[in-house]
């Protein structure tokens, strides 16, 4: 884990994100929570300088695009081998699928992806991150999004990280109380699911013995 927090001055990477557009998303349109969008420069940096907006107002790094751009690309070559196999299989730009979650795994936060050309969701990232954040993409430009980023980590089961448009469509709106009674199940079958994982293990412990 990288210790980014520091004193410096990031308003020269950051002060475009403190601009709202007035685009919308027609993923997060479809699944009924409150949203705004930050606005970020389609300079080739447009999803780390996202993420550094989403960072800051979170209060969980303070950096600076450019820099953030120079840790990932440390961080993914940790392994060399993992991202040969990897990069065969992710599509090329300054920010494919692997850079995502490398940068996940380094801030430990779940990094949500509406992506309004496929209307789909995707996460990336630990499962227990302590922070969740999301950010639009549309017409190869990422964008930081501002809203309850923790509903929308609700909608993913556990082993999902991707949800297309069929599957969005059969989720209840979050603004609808069917969304809180499905989060409700959600949990339930979570909970039993892990009780059940607990007997299964014990039951191997005693039959050894």
């Amino acid at each position: 884990m990288y210790n980014t927090y520091t004193t410096r001055d990031t308003t020269r990477d950051t002060i475009a994100s403190d601009v709202e557009t007035r685009a919308s998303s027609k993923v997060l349109d479809s699944i009924g929570i409150n949203y705004r969008i930050g606005c970020v420069p389609r300079d080739g940096r447009c999803f780390y300088s996202a993420c550094c907006h989403l960072f800051r107002i979170n209060h969980i790094a303070y950096i600076e695009a450019r820099e953030l751009y120079e840790i990932v690309q440390r961080g993914k070559t940790v392994d060399e081998r993992e991202w040969s196999t990897m990069v065969d299989s992710t599509a090329s730009g300054w920010a494919d699928h692997f850079e995502i979650c490398v940068c996940a795994r380094l801030y430990n936060v779940s990094i949500i992806v509406a992506n309004d050309d496929y209307s789909s969701l995707s996460i990336h990232g630990d499962a227990g991150a302590s922070h969740t954040i999301v950010i639009r993409l549309s017409s190869a430009h990422f964008e930081p999004v501002i809203c309850q980023a923790a509903l929308l980590r609700h909608l993913f089961a556990p082993g999902c990280d991707y949800l297309t448009s069929e599957a969005l469509a059969a989720i209840p709106r979050i603004s609808s109380s069917r969304f809180r009674l499905h989060r409700c199940v959600k949990k339930m079958l979570y909970r039993v699911r892990q009780i059940n994982v607990k007997r299964i293990s014990l039951v191997g412990v005693f039959s050894k013995s």
